[in-house]
C-alpha cells in the first residue's frame, strides 16, 4: 500500500505463534474484504509430501496467506467504525462484525500460522528485522516499526550506500524517475568508488530483492557511458542501490530473480 501511496505507517508484531500487521491506509471497501481473504480452494490439500517453505521477502496475497494459516483475523478500520473477518481453517467464522470505534482508518492481520502446513510457520524475529530495515532504506516515508521499536537514523537510498562497508567517501548521486503512463518509478543511488574492488549492486522490485535482469543491466551500461568505461570495469567500480516500482513486472524467470522489461532498461539507461 505504502508503493501507491497509501499508507505512512507500518506497525509489525511477532509472538510465539502469531504476527500482526498495522497500517494506516485507507482500508478496502468492506465489500472487497471476502474477495481479498478468500481462499479458492475452501479445504486445503497438502501436494504430495511437500509442505509450503517460508521464503523471506516474497511477498504472497491475502488469499494464499489465509490458505496457510489455521486462524486469520482482519479488522478495517474505516468511516469511524471497526468491522473484523475471522477464518479458522480458512472457513469465515465470523464476517463483517462490528467491533468498535475509530478516529482513524486502515487494516489490521493478525495471523496464525499452520505448523503442518509449513516447515517454518514464523520467521525469526533477526529475519524479520533485517527485511523490515530493507523496508526503512527503500521507502524513506513511511515509518515502520517492530514490536513497538521504530526504525531510526538516515534513511533512503543513499543512506544504505553509505552504510557499506565498501563506500570510502566517495560522492553519493541520486536520481529518480517517473513515468505515470508506464506504471513506473525508479530509484536510483550510487558512488564511484575510487579503485576498482568488488563493489556491491543491490536492486529491488516492488520492495522484492531483484538481483539481475534490464534495470541493473541498464544501470552497469549507463554507468560505464557515463564514465567512459567498459561494463564489466562499471561492475568493479560502482556501488549502487536501484529500487523499481511497477504495476505489473514482467519476470525472465520462475523465482523473479531476473526482470524482463527492455523499455524500462532503455528508459533508465538513457536518463544515465
Amino acid at each position: 500500500m505504502h508503493l501507491s501511496g497509501r499508507c505512512s505507517r507500518l506497525y509489525v508484531s511477532l509472538t510465539h505463534d502469531h504476527f500482526c500487521v498495522v497500517d494506516d491506509g485507507p482500508g478496502l471497501e468492506p465489500s472487497e474484504v471476502l474477495d481479498q481473504l478468500e481462499t479458492h480452494h475452501k479445504k486445503r490439500t497438502r501436494q504430495g509430501d511437500r509442505a509450503h517453505a517460508h521464503v523471506i521477502g516474497t511477498g504472497m496475497g491475502l488469499a494464499m496467506i489465509n490458505a496457510l494459516a489455521r486462524r486469520l483475523e482482519f479488522e478495517l478500520r474505516r468511516a469511524g467504525e471497526v468491522r473484523r473477518w475471522v477464518f479458522e481453517g480458512t472457513v469465515l467464522v465470523s464476517e463483517n462484525e462490528l467491533v468498535g470505534a475509530c478516529d482513524d482508518s486502515g487494516t489490521t492481520l493478525r495471523v496464525w500460522p499452520d505448523a503442518s502446513l509449513m516447515r517454518e510457520p514464523l520467521p525469526s524475529r533477526a529475519e524479520l528485522s533485517a527485511v523490515l530495515e530493507k523496508v526503512h532504506w527503500l521507502c524513506p516515508a513511511l515509518r515502520v516499526e517492530l514490536d513497538g521499536r521504530r526504525f531510526s537514523g538516515e534513511a533512503g537510498l543513499a543512506a544504505w550506500i553509505r552504510r557499506q562497508p565498501e563506500w570510502d567517501g566517495s560522492p553519493v548521486e541520486t536520481l529518480e524517475l517517473v513515468d505515470g503512463a508506464r506504471g513506473a518509478r525508479v530509484g536510483l543511488a550510487w558512488a564511484w568508488l575510487d579503485e576498482p574492488c568488488v563493489a556491491r549492486q543491490a536492486a529491488f522490485v516492488n520492495l522484492r530483492e531483484t538481483p539481475r535482469g534490464s534495470h541493473m543491466d541498464a544501470l552497469l551500461e549507463g554507468l560505464a557511458a557515463r564514465y567512459g568505461v567498459s561494463p564489466a570495469m562499471a561492475r568493479r567500480r560502482v556501488l549502487a542501490l536501484v529500487s523499481v516500482v511497477l504495476e505489473e513486472p514482467r519476470y525472465d524467470s520462475p523465482t523473479r530473480e531476473v526482470l524482463a522489461q527492455p523499455e524500462l532498461g532503455a528508459w533508465i539507461e538513457a536518463s544515465l
